[in-house]
């Protein structure tokens, strides 16, 4: 059901859908540097930005834990309150 929210979604930005693949995207020095899993990865460019935004395990059995991470490639913090981008 997941997944196919995170197609739907895709294909109504123009943003690329991976079922299961790691993300081209810097996670040092962030609390995903360890992720052993990735899923549902849109990758992609909105406004001019490239966003990506995928859903990740980090770490193995009962110490692992699972988010959604979104990130963009700006020299600004358009990710704050103050800002808002139409998506």
């Amino acid at each position: 059901m997941r997944a196919s929210a995170m197609r739907r979604m895709a294909a109504r930005l123009g943003l690329n859908y991976f079922e299961a693949a790691i993300p081209r995207v810097n996670l040092e020095e962030t609390p995903f540097n360890g992720l052993t899993a990735a899923r549902n990865v849109l990758e992609g460019q909105r406004c001019g930005v490239v966003v990506i935004a995928f859903d990740c395990q980090v770490g193995e059995g009962k110490g692992s834990w699972r988010r959604t991470v979104i990130a963009a490639q700006t020299h600004e913090d358009i990710l704050a309150l103050s800002h808002s981008i139409q998506i």
